[in-house]
């Protein structure tokens, strides 16, 4: 997990210079050039990128036992609030369908966008119905995030890399995002761990645990 103002460079992604691309080389780079705040982690999968990307295709996030877990706990305070009457409609837990499909490059990269309040009770995401929506979305005092995964061919295995980018564009939205960022960070970084093992798992034949 990478911290407020650091950054995770590799020599299969274009080098920044102060949060400007050189060039759109990944459609990360074309919906979020600037941003403040990045995670990358990376699995070695003995698959073609193909067989790869379209094991992240049939991703879904509740489906690890401990991803489960932690989006239960991530949810608890809402459940509790609907549970004492407070609120009386119900709201879906959180899922990939909450994020804006930002396309595909061939069998390359996948992109979804969200954007919202992350840091408040219940997400605080909104949900934006096409790319469109999303790149105008206004952006006062909420943060822009998009998350990707990339394969990269390596002989005759794939290097799968999932790397997710924030960009919060006035104080008070980097304030409050880096709070939640920092107490966020362990649990985060286990979940997509853990996503890129079902991942790697389901594209090389074996049973997803």
């Amino acid at each position: 997990m990478i911290g407020m103002g650091q950054r995770a460079t590799s020599e299969a992604f274009p080098v920044h210079e102060k949060g400007k691309p050189q060039r759109h080389a990944t459609l990360i780079d074309r919906y979020l050039p600037c941003y403040e705040f990045e995670e990358v982690h990376r699995i070695r999968v003995h698959a073609t990128p193909s067989r790869t990307l379209a094991a992240i295709a049939m991703m879904r996030l509740d489906e690890d036992v401990f991803v489960e877990a932690l989006l239960r706990v991530r949810g608890a305070p809402m459940a509790l609030i609907r549970t004492t009457g407070a609120r009386k409609s119900p709201r879906p837990r959180f899922s990939l369908k909450d994020f804006t499909p930002l396309g595909a490059i061939g069998e390359h990269e996948i992109a979804w966008g969200l954007i919202g309040r992350f840091w408040r009770l219940g997400g605080g995401h909104e949900r934006l119905d096409s790319v469109a929506a999303f790149e105008r979305a206004d952006l006062r005092g909420r943060a822009k995030l998009v998350w990707c995964f990339r394969t990269l061919l390596d002989g005759d295995t794939t290097i799968l890399v999932t790397r997710t980018r924030v960009h919060c564009p006035d104080l008070s939205a980097r304030i409050l995002f880096g709070g939640y960022w920092t107490l966020i960070r362990a649990p985060s970084g286990f979940t997509r761990r853990r996503l890129l093992s079902s991942i790697r798992q389901r594209a090389e034949g074996r049973p997803v645990l």
